[in-house]
């Protein structure tokens, strides 16, 4: 019987969606059942849906515990938004010197617009002045709820597996922050810089 290779390499590089997320979990456990030791996972990502990501990390960090696999996650090029979570899964967490990691405050989509929580809290307030109806601020006041939800759970996993804290957390968000990175090293989001030829 042969032996499995002890390391599988894998590329993820689409926008985050349900069938994307279930995928990658799909193909890293089934990585796992082969029996490899180590999983390398390169993340080129735009981002994408909120709860998407959060199940894959989830799935994840989850799945490779249970198995005794380590992965290694590595941005060689941007891992932006809600890529961020996908790549925070990593047991170990590489990036090459050119790499960049962008955060940006979460967004919700209404009939009214796309809205980050500021926004969506003055269009509420806005709203509520011009004297709509009950049920269209209830739609408001439930994206609010969602983005607050969503932010708290975001903020979470960064203290979890970096060295922020969640104000600092909220303040890079806010700020829609591109870090490079030396920069995501120094915060721990890196743990270590290599060179392309050494991945």
């Amino acid at each position: 019987m042969t032996q499995p290779p002890r390391e599988a390499r894998l590329t993820f590089s689409e926008t985050i969606t349900n069938v994307s997320s279930e995928d990658l979990i799909g193909t890293v456990e089934g990585q796992a059942c082969r029996g490899v030791e180590r999983i390398r996972l390169a993340i080129s990502t735009d981002g994408g849906e909120v709860a998407s990501s959060m199940r894959a990390y989830e799935g994840l960090r989850s799945m490779t515990l249970e198995r005794g696999v380590e992965l290694v996650t590595e941005n060689p090029s941007a891992v932006e938004s809600m890529g961020n979570a996908i790549y925070l899964a990593g047991d170990r967490q590489l990036a090459y010197p050119d790499a960049k990691f962008f955060l940006h405050p979460i967004t919700i989509i209404t009939t009214r617009g796309r809205f980050d929580i500021v926004g969506l809290q003055e269009e509420r307030r806005k709203r509520e002045r011009s004297g709509d109806p009950p049920d269209l601020l209830h739609e408001l006041d439930l994206g609010i709820v969602r983005l607050e939800c969503e932010e708290k759970a975001l903020r979470a996993l960064f203290e979890q597996r970096t060295k922020l804290t969640g104000g600092e957390v909220r303040s890079l968000v806010q700020e829609n922050r591109e870090l490079d990175a030396s920069e995501a090293q120094a915060l721990g989001i890196v743990h270590e810089i290599i060179q392309p030829s050494a991945s």
